[in-house]
Formats: C-alpha cells, sequence, structure tokens
C-alpha cells in the first residue's frame, strides 16, 4: 500500500498565487494591503488589489498625474477608479484639516497626514475611506465601535486607538485619529530586529494589549485582526494601543470565517473551522505577538495554512479527536484516521501529494527557548513562558482568559 496519497489535481499550486484553488491543499500566505498595515492570508471578500504607488504611469499617492497637474476637476475630494481618495497636499477636509502628508494605503482606505487648523495646527491621521458600498459598510462599523470605546474609556485609559472626531467630505467617510508615528512591527524593525525588546519592555507592551482586549471585552467584541502591524507605538515609545478595528465583530454574532484572524497569528478553531468565535481568538493572536516581542521572530512562520497547522502542533503537541470531529475543514488537512496531511511537492514531476503524518507530542519547547534568551531574569523569563502557554491552549476553551491574564505573575513583578 502506498503511503504517499495523490492530491485530487496533479498540477501544483502556485505558491505567489492569491488563489485559492480546489486543488489546492491550503491558502498561501499572501501578503494584501490593509490600512495602515499588511494583511496575511487573504484580502476580504471583494477586496481589489492595492493601487500601485510605484508605478510610474499612475497617479501619485496625493492625486497628482505625473506632469504635476490635478487628475480630476470639481470635487473636494477626487477618487480613482478604485474608489480611493485623490487628496493634494495642502486641501483641507471637512473645513478644518490640511493634508501634508500620507501614512499609508490598503484594502479598505487611504490615510493621511493632516493639521487641525481649528486647534493650533495639531497633527492629526485622517483615515479616509473608500468610496465603496463594502468599503463604507466597514467603516460605519468601525466608527461605531469606536465612539463605543470613547463612551466607556473617554480619558483614553484603555490602550485602544483613540477617534478624535468624523466626518463626511462628499461621498467619503474620514475617521480622525492622533498620529502614531510606527506600527509595532516597525517598532520592531528599528528596535529590536531579530531579537526582540528586553524583558521589561516586554512586560509593558504585552499589558496594554490585555488591557485593550479588557476593554473590547467589557463592550462584547472581538478585534479579530490582531498582528503587529494593527498596533500602535506612541510618540514617546512608552506605550502601544490597539488599531484597525474594521475587522471587529460582536462575540454573539461572530461565526466562523475566513477574514477573521490574519496568517501567522491566526487562532487554529478559524483554520480548521471548529466551534464558535469568542474572546478566545484574540488571546491567541496576543500571544504570537507578545512572543514577537519578546524574540524578534514570528512564532510561527508558515508559507502556507498546511504548514500553520503543522507548526503549531510540533509547539503545542496534537489536536484532540474530539476537537478534529468539530472541525469544518478538517479534510483540508486531515484524512479519515485523522493524521495530519503534510502537502509536498515531487521536485522532478511537481506532483502535488501528501504524507500523512502522526502528531504524538509537541516536538518544539517554547518554554526553553524564552529561557535561553532571557538568561539574565530566568525568574520574570519563566513567568512570560508560562503566561504563553496559557494562551496558546489549542482547545480556545482552555486558554486563559483576559481577567485571569492582567494577574499574572508576569505583569506583578
Amino acid at each position: 500500500m502506498n503511503k504517499y496519497k495523490s492530491a485530487p489535481d496533479s498540477s501544483p499550486p502556485r505558491e505567489d498565487t492569491f488563489k485559492e484553488a480546489e486543488s489546492s491543499p491550503s491558502e498561501p500566505l499572501v501578503e494584501v494591503q490593509r490600512s495602515p498595515s499588511i494583511d496575511l492570508f487573504s484580502a476580504p471578500p471583494e477586496a481589489p488589489a492595492p493601487v500601485d504607488m510605484f508605478n510610474n504611469e499612475t497617479v501619485d499617492m496625493f492625486g497628482f498625474a505625473n506632469n504635476g497637474s490635478p487628475t480630476h476637476q470639481g470635487r473636494d475630494i477626487e477618487e480613482d477608479e478604485a474608489g480611493y481618495c485623490l487628496v493634494r497636499p495642502g486641501e483641507i477636509l471637512g473645513n478644518r484639516y490640511k493634508v501634508h502628508g500620507h501614512f499609508g494605503s490598503g484594502v479598505f482606505s487611504r490615510v493621511l497626514k493632516a493639521r487641525d487648523i481649528e486647534r493650533d495646527n495639531q497633527e492629526v491621521a485622517i483615515k479616509v475611506l473608500r468610496n465603496n458600498e463594502m468599503m463604507k459598510k466597514t467603516g460605519e462599523r468601525e466608527m461605531q465601535l469606536l465612539e463605543k470605546i470613547s463612551e466607556i474609556d473617554p480619558e483614553g485609559k484603555s490602550c485602544c486607538l483613540r477617534l478624535l472626531s468624523h466626518f463626511r467630505d462628499r461621498d467619503f467617510l474620514c475617521l480622525v485619529f492622533e498620529p502614531m508615528p510606527l506600527n509595532l512591527k516597525e517598532f520592531l524593525d528599528k528596535c529590536g530586529k531579530g531579537v526582540g525588546l528586553p524583558l521589561k519592555g516586554v512586560q509593558i507592551l504585552a499589558k496594554n494589549l490585555f488591557q485593550a482586549l479588557a476593554c473590547l471585552k467589557k463592550l462584547g467584541y472581538l478585534h479579530a485582526d490582531i498582528k503587529p502591524q494593527n498596533i500602535l507605538v506612541n510618540e514617546t515609545k512608552t506605550g502601544i494601543v490597539l488599531g484597525d478595528f474594521g475587522s471587529a465583530v460582536e462575540e454573539k454574532t461572530a461565526e466562523i470565517a475566513p477574514y477573521l484572524g490574519s496568517g501567522y497569528w491566526r487562532a487554529p478553531e478559524i483554520t480548521l473551522g471548529f466551534g464558535t468565535p469568542s474572546f478566545d481568538i484574540d488571546v491567541w493572536s496576543v500571544a504570537c505577538t507578545i512572543y514577537e516581542m519578546a524574540t524578534g521572530q514570528i512564532l510561527f512562520p508558515a508559507k502556507n495554512t498546511n504548514e500553520l497547522v503543522k507548526l503549531q502542533m510540533e509547539a503545542r503537541g496534537p489536536f484532540s479527536h474530539k476537537m478534529l470531529k468539530k472541525s469544518t475543514l478538517r479534510e483540508k488537512f486531515f484524512d479519515d484516521q485523522l493524521n495530519f496531511k503534510e502537502w509536498k511537492k515531487d521536485p522532478l514531476t511537481g506532483s502535488v501529494y501528501y504524507k500523512p503524518t502522526v502528531f504524538s507530542k509537541a516536538t518544539r519547547d517554547l518554554r526553553a527557548e524564552l529561557l535561553d534568551h532571557f538568561e539574565e531574569d530566568k525568574k520574570r523569563a519563566g513567568d512570560l513562558a508560562n503566561l504563553l502557554d496559557r494562551c496558546l491552549q489549542l482547545d480556545p476553551t482552555k486558554r486563559i482568559k483576559v481577567e485571569e491574564a492582567l494577574l499574572h505573575p508576569f505583569f506583578q513583578s
């Protein structure tokens, strides 16, 4: 009996494709722009590819053609064919905000640098949602959640990004925030690339993240897209806030969906499709992010979803049969005997096949990794390892709750 079983389609799936073919063993971890960050896996449904800002034949990021003249006439905010705003430097939005720069662009929006001329030219960031029905609805939901956060946290102590104001300019919904110069990924690249941050810094920033989760849980919302790119570092570099609530969903209405979570930081119940999404998916993503802060390394650096599940089992052990039997996507990753389908590609023929693989225990020791990384303070490193162990339970019902996490010994020293 041949233990190597052929995939339904012998042609290999392209590793760089954005499409999810039926014969493909897993979705690739692709990079798709999301404002103001990068999303891994796939873009939300119907979202087109982002505008190429480096194509000399296109309009530049502020809405000028190559000859420096405006590309459209007759409207306060112009738009390109994909619905992105085209704003000129010096243009005033909402009769109040003078644009002078650009933070970034993505699937949902474009984020501009501006000055509030009614408040002594105070610097702000303006997130301008694309003029697209789907994006408008996403923006409305995000705005409503941000307003709820402001109601219960008027002083901005929740470690969630503060909405300063919002307005509409023509067909565009504009959300105004305090400016944050760096996201956490950029901060790590500048201050801890490949090695992470000092343990004291990890302690402070990790607590900020759990404080943000506590605020969202009080409101009954899942963030559903926590990753370093969606976490912003304050100007003094003494703390972080959670941002980009475009994927947030009420816990009571949440359902398993492919756009919940992002790539490396996605909880296994989303990838495998078991259970109902709960606050526990954010706890998993926060733990992956904390490991990245501590070591400068991605916890599960997978190339696709098949490898992601494999790496999770190498670090956390096998999924229970009870969990797998509840999985709606089990057949993509496990065979009838519940052995893992480790997909491979024949280097000669290019054909794709899977090798049934049995995981009986974890083969990676995260605790040892952290103790070795922080040799100078093994006590606190051990506390951090314990916190991550409790956050990274494969069974979401066994993960530490947000309230418990804030009282963990790692945060008490």
